[in-house]
C-alpha cells in the first residue's frame, strides 16, 4: 500500500468557480479516485482561499465584513464540487484555525533559517478604495517583458514579481494610480535558494513538458526574492514581534493549505501523518498554469527553507488556460455563461467532467465551447451508454434479467487486462487525458463486439453461441464500469449498483451473477 498526497489548488474568494476551475482541478478527483480503487492509502485536499485585499473590497462594497464573504464563496465551492462529484477528504478554507496556527508554526521556524531577511519596502495603498492593496489587487507592465501584468505574475514570461516593480501601477478595482508608503518586510531569499532549485527540478522533473520548460526558463532568469509579509487588513497575523500589523503574503500560506489539510485528514483518520511524508510516498499538486511558478518554485523554496529534508512535489499536474470568447477565464470577469454551476444547470455532472477531461487542456490552450460539450454528452450517450444499455436492455428482454454465464474468451481478457495496466500507467504520471481515450477505445470496441456476434440473430439459431456472447459483453460492462470510475462516478456507481459491484477495486471483474436490477439508460440522448 502507498501513501499518496493530492493536492488540487485552492479557488479564491472573490468570484464563482468558472470552467477554469474545472478543467485544471478535475484531474486530481481522477487521480485520488484511481490511487483508492487501487488500494493505495490517499489523502486529497483543497480548499478555498480567502484571504487578500479582493475579498476585502468586495466586502466594503457590499456592507459586510472579509469573514462573511470568505464563508459564502466557500460554502458555494463546496456545494459545486460536490455536485461535481468531487472526492475530497477534506475541502478546507485558509481561514480555518487549524491552517493558520500550522501556517504560523511553519513561518516561526522558517524565520529562523538562514533564508529569510528583513528589508523596508514599499507598501501600496489605493486613496480611492482607502486600503491597502495586494499583490494580485494591482496592475501595470511588467519590467522585465513589457507586458500588461498584475502584482503577482506576468502572464506573458510567466516571471513572478513584486507590485513596486510594476510600471505605471494602478489598483485593478478602479484604475487609481496607487500611492507607496514604506516599511520593513520579511523576505525569502530565492537566490541563495535557486542552487537546490535547480538541483531538484534537473534531478525530479515535474513530468509535463510545459511545466518543465516553464521552471526551468523562470530559474534561468533568476527568480526574484520572495515577500513573505504584507501590509494588508485581511489574512494570517505574521507571527513576529514588531509585525503586529501586517499579515503574511497570501501565496506564501495558501500553498501551504495542501499540508495543513493533510494534517487534519490523519487527525480525523487516526492516520500516522509522518507515512505520507517519507522518500516513498508521493506527492501530486493539481492546477492551472497560471500557478505552476508558486508550486514549481515558491512552495519547494518554502520547503527546503524551513527544513533540507523536506519532501517536495512528485509530479506537478498542471493544465493549461481553458478560453471563453478568446481570453483567459477570470472568476470575477462576472460572465455567468462561464460558471460551473450554469453548467450544471443544463448537463449532467458526468458530461461536465467528461467534456473538461477530454477537452486538451491538459496541454495545450482550449476554446471553451457549449456545442462541443452536448457534442460529447451525445458520444458518451451514443458509445458508452448505448452499449451498456443494449446489453443490459437484451438480457432484461428476453432472459427475464438472469445474467448469462459462460468462459471468457483469452483474446477479449487480455485486451481488457491490457487497458487496465495502461490507463493505470497514464493515470500514475497524471497523463489524464490519454487515459481517458483507453477506456473509451475499450467501449469502442465492446460495441463492435456485440454487432459482430449478432446476439439478436444466433438468440433462436445458436443460443450456446448468444448465451457467451452476452457473458462477455456483459463482463465488460463490468470491467467499463471500473475502467471509467475515476472518470465518471455518477454513472458508474449506478451501473455498479446494476450489476451488484459492491465496492470498486481496480483489478479484472469477475463475470457478474444474478438479477439485472434495472437497465435505465446511463446517459441521456441530449445533453442540451
Amino acid at each position: 500500500m502507498r501513501h499518496i498526497l493530492i493536492g488540487g489548488a485552492w479557488p479564491y474568494a472573490a468570484g464563482p468557480l468558472h470552467i477554469g476551475h474545472i478543467a485544471s482541478l478535475l484531474p486530481g478527483d481522477v487521480l485520488a479516485r484511481y490511487f483508492r480503487a487501487a488500494g493505495d492509502r490517499v489523502i486529497y485536499v483543497s480548499g478555498t482561499d480567502c484571504h487578500g485585499t479582493a475579498v476585502t473590497l468586495r466586502a466594503r462594497h457590499e456592507g459586510r465584513t472579509s469573514r462573511e464573504v470568505s464563508d459564502d464563496f466557500h460554502q458555494a465551492f463546496d456545494s459545486t464540487f460536490r455536485a461535481l462529484g468531487f472526492s475530497f477528504d477534506l475541502y478546507s478554507k485558509t481561514s480555518h484555525p487549524q491552517h493558520i496556527r500550522y501556517v504560523q508554526d511553519f513561518h516561526k521556524k522558517l524565520y529562523d533559517s538562514e533564508f529569510v531577511y528583513e528589508r523596508e519596502t514599499a507598501a501600496l495603498r489605493c486613496s480611492n478604495c482607502e486600503a491597502f492593496l495586494s499583490d494580485r489587487e494591482v496592475k501595470g507592465f511588467c519590467p522585465s517583458c513589457g507586458a500588461p501584468a498584475t502584482g503577482e505574475q506576468c502572464p506573458a514570461c510567466g516571471r513572478i514579481l513584486e507590485a513596486e516593480a510594476l510600471i505605471n501601477p494602478v489598483c485593478t478595482a478602479c484604475g487609481t494610480a496607487v500611492e507607496k508608503t514604506r516599511s520593513p518586510q520579511l523576505f525569502l531569499n530565492m537566490h541563495k535558494l535557486t542552487p537546490r532549485l535547480r538541483a531538484w527540478h534537473e534531478a525530479h522533473p515535474p513530468r509535463r513538458r510545459s511545466v518543465q520548460e516553464l521552471t526551468a526558463r523562470l530559474l534561468d532568469d533568476s527568480p526574484a526574492d520572495c515577500a513573505l509579509t504584507r501590509q494588508l487588513d485581511w489574512g494570517i497575523p505574521v507571527p513576529r514581534e514588531g509585525f503586529d500589523d501586517r499579515r503574511i503574503f497570501v501565496w506564501a500560506e495558501n500553498v501551504l493549505g495542501y499540508y495543513s489539510a493533510a494534517r487534519k485528514v490523519c487527525d480525523a483518520y487516526l492516520w500516522d501523518p509522518d507515512d505520507f511524508f517519507t522518500p516513498d510516498a508521493r506527492h501530486y499538486l493539481v492546477h492551472g498554469r497560471a500557478n505552476v511558478p508558486y508550486h514549481t518554485l515558491l512552495l519547494p523554496a518554502l520547503l527546503l527553507a524551513q527544513d533540507d529534508n523536506a519532501h517536495l512535489p512528485d509530479v506537478i499536474a498542471a493544465s493549461a488556460h481553458m478560453l471563453y470568447d478568446g481570453k483567459t477565464v477570470s472568476g470575477r470577469d462576472g460572465d455567468p455563461a462561464v460558471t460551473a454551476d450554469a453548467l450544471l444547470a443544463d448537463f449532467p455532472a458526468d458530461v461536465i467532467r467528461y467534456y473538461f477531461l477530454s477537452c486538451g487542456v491538459e496541454k495545450k490552450d482550449t476554446l471553451f465551447s457549449r456545442a462541443e460539450l452536448a457534442a460529447d454528452g451525445r458520444e458518451l450517450a451514443d458509445v458508452y451508454g448505448n452499449f451498456v444499455h443494449r446489453t443490459l436492455a437484451f438480457i432484461s428482454r428476453y432472459f427475464g434479467g438472469e445474467m448469462p454465464f459462460a468462459d471468457i474468451e483469452p483474446a477479449l481478457e487480455k485486451r481488457v487486462a491490457d487497458t487496465y495496466a495502461a490507463v493505470a500507467g497514464k493515470l500514475e504520471d497524471a497523463r489524464v487525458r490519454s487515459a481517458l481515450e483507453d477506456v473509451m477505445n475499450l467501449a469502442r470496441l465492446a460495441n463492435r463486439y456485440f454487432d459482430a456476434r449478432q446476439p439478436w440473430k444466433t438468440r433462436l439459431s445458436h443460443p450456446g453461441q448468444c448465451l457467451s456472447t452476452l457473458a462477455g459483453c456483459l463482463w465488460l460492462c463490468a470491467n467499463l464500469c471500473v475502467l471509467f470510475s475515476p472518470f465518471l462516478p455518477d454513472s458508474s456507481r449506478r451501473l455498479a449498483d446494476t450489476l451488484g459491484i459492491s465496492s470498486i477495486s481496480w483489478h479484472l471483474q469477475p463475470l457478474p451473477t444474478g438479477t439485472i436490477r434495472d437497465c435505465e439508460p446511463l446517459f441521456p440522448r441530449s445533453a442540451e
